[in-house]
């Protein structure tokens, strides 16, 4: 299927307005142009991506980016069976899934979206870091990780063992301080599961 193919199919898909597919030619043309960037890093933050399409793997990439685009499903995902940072912050993602198949993620920021519920089922046990911060999700009454009391900044948790804000944890894990809601610095983590 070619790429205006894909663009046209993701477009259609329930009424939504036309975008970009995440696609194999549009990841090498990025990479290349992102000469600053570790190659195990991909940067596809405010590209018009509406959709993720089926990738050949990407073993290599261990950080995503797909921050202030379109998206509305988390899905194909499995092509980057070793990735341990994604961002997803800033698209329209109302439902957590699809993210059993990244056995080695360990933080995941899904800021401000669409999400009313989290289905805890979905995510990987690797997961360390969730940013759920913007999400009408985090503001149910009794909002938590299972079995741990929220502390820190709202929508913002580290699994399994306690919660940390997004800001202390990301400065512990990535050693830059003052980290906020700028770009996320790549965060190498130990697979623990």
């Amino acid at each position: 299927m070619s790429e205006q193919e894909e663009k046209t199919l993701c477009g259609d898909r329930e009424g939504t307005s036309p975008g970009v597919t995440l696609s194999d030619s549009l990841v090498l043309t990025r990479s290349r142009s992102t000469e600053l960037l570790p190659s195990s890093t991909i940067r596809l933050d405010r590209e018009n991506i509406s959709c993720i399409g089926k990738l050949r793997d990407q073993g290599g990439i261990h950080s995503l980016y797909l921050q202030q685009n379109k998206i509305e499903r988390i899905e194909n995902l499995g092509c980057f069976p070793n990735l341990r940072f994604l961002c997803l912050a800033g698209n329209r993602i109302q439902r957590v899934e699809n993210l059993q198949a990244l056995p080695h993620l360990c933080a995941l920021d899904l800021s401000h979206n669409l999400i009313q519920v989290l289905d805890t089922e979905e995510l990987p046990r690797s997961l360390q870091i969730l940013d759920l911060t913007g999400n009408e999700c985090t503001r149910q009454q009794g909002y938590r990780w299972p079995g741990t009391p929220l502390r820190g900044s709202r929508g913002s948790q580290r699994a399994p063992g306690g919660v940390q804000s997004r800001s202390k944890a990301l400065e512990k894990e990535t050693g830059a301080k003052g980290t906020g809601n700028r770009q996320l610095s790549q965060i190498s983590c130990s697979g623990r599961e």
